[in-house]
């Protein structure tokens, strides 16, 4: 297959190519089933809230700071490892554990997302702090280069290294799905979806909710079928429907010996650690053993040397 160049980047791709999106989710979320659907997702899937299904509080401030502190962490290449970088050392899931309702609404009345919308322009306002609206935002995209064997990464979008890309903005999600080409008519196929998998507002310009399911499914379609997803979500885990008493089932990975690597990560330490330890010690026996040799024969290998 003849390999085609993407916009802004200076290596060609092809839709056999491994491509990982980072994405934050910092929207209102419930989760709304555990029977989900046998998937073939390449996730490694980061709570806030772990295994617990409960909520997540945050403060506006919080989730600036979030989102500036995965920026930095992710758009480069090469992104540090699971002990270099705070946002990888959390553990996760390396399959989907339930699917949920994402959405910039909250469960609490019109009168009081008003209120705090007010608060955040307020609060804004006083910090200087830019008022980031409730959303899903793209931290990065990156391309697998070869071998394939060696997790080693070069960074291809967004372009605009400082720009916030909320995908829940469909102006967002159009910067993306026009870098990679992968859906003709992205607005349309949304639209047809309508009350299905997604609600918009009523110009049809923002995402209001959203499956998590189907948000993973969209990637696909846009980024290709060798999608990795490297998720962090950041919004409550409580059940949409108080009255169903759950647990997750499916097993977090603690441990980078585990189930699936973390895409990024620089490799098992603990193993490099060990053998320099064997190594130390190997010496250490070596020094005792010449000292418990007869001073004699010490003398007579000296002169030999």
């Amino acid at each position: 297959m003849e390999a085609r160049p993407k916009q802004g980047e200076d290596i060609q791709s092809t839709d056999d190519d491994t491509l990982v999106v980072t994405i934050v989710i910092t929207t209102h979320g419930c989760v709304t089933t555990m029977d989900v659907e046998p998937n073939n997702y390449n996730i490694r899937y980061r709570s806030a809230t772990e295994d617990k299904l409960e909520s997540q509080p945050q403060s506006k401030i919080e989730e600036i700071i979030l989102l500036n502190m995965f920026n930095n962490s992710f758009r480069k290449d090469k992104p540090g490892g699971d002990d270099t970088e705070r946002p990888i050392r959390l553990s996760y899931f390396d399959s989907l554990p339930y699917d949920k309702l994402l959405s910039v609404n909250s469960s609490h009345s019109r009168l009081i997302n008003r209120m705090c919308k007010v608060g955040n322009r307020f609060a804004s306002s006083i910090t200087g702090i830019p008022n980031i609206p409730l959303g899903i935002y793209l931290a990065s995209v990156h391309k697998k280069l070869e071998p394939q064997s060696k997790s080693d990464y070069k960074y291809v979008f967004p372009e605009d290294k400082t720009q916030y890309i909320n995908l829940l903005n469909l102006v967002g999600l159009e910067k993306l799905n026009q870098f990679f080409n992968k859906i003709p008519d992205l607005k349309s196929t949304l639209i047809r979806e309508h009350n299905k998998h997604l609600k918009l507002n009523d110009d049809n310009t923002r995402i209001e909710t959203i499956r998590l399911s189907y948000l993973l499914e969209l990637f696909r379609q846009i980024i290709g079928p060798n999608c990795g997803l490297n998720i962090y979500d950041y919004s409550c885990s409580n059940m949409c429907d108080s009255s169903t008493d759950k647990e997750i089932t499916t097993s977090m990975v603690t441990n980078i010996e585990e189930g699936k690597m973390p895409f990024f990560t620089g490799g098992k330490r603990k193993n490099r650690k060990t053998k320099r330890r064997r190594s130390r010690k190997y010496k250490r026996s070596k020094r005792k053993t010449r000292s418990k040799r007869p001073r004699g024969e010490q003398q007579s290998n000296k002169r030999r040397l």
